[in-house]
């Protein structure tokens, strides 16, 4: 006997560059680009990690991101380009 189960269901999609688990090198964000944090992100020791004014990181409800005492992060937003950290749009 064959048996068919038909249910609704609903895919939630974000598009984005994920930012990895840990940072092991120099990087830079832009604000032209989408960032998303799904499972945390944490700037390792001696990794400099510089945001540019008008970036947006979104952060899903349940990740952390952190940057490691010894790690540089350089982040200078502006009143007209503030550097944001938010939920992701899925959250």
């Amino acid at each position: 006997m064959d048996l068919h189960i038909l249910q609704d269901f609903e895919i939630k999609v974000e598009n984005g560059v994920e930012l990895t688990r840990i940072i092991t090198s120099d990087m830079t964000l832009y604000p032209n680009v989408h960032y998303i944090v799904t499972h945390g992100c944490y700037v390792a020791p001696d990794v400099t990690l510089t945001i540019m004014p008008g970036t947006i990181i979104k952060i899903k409800e349940d990740a952390i991101f952190q940057v490691d005492p010894a790690a540089k992060l350089i982040c200078v937003g502006t009143p007209e380009q503030p550097i944001t950290f938010t939920k992701t749009d899925l959250d």
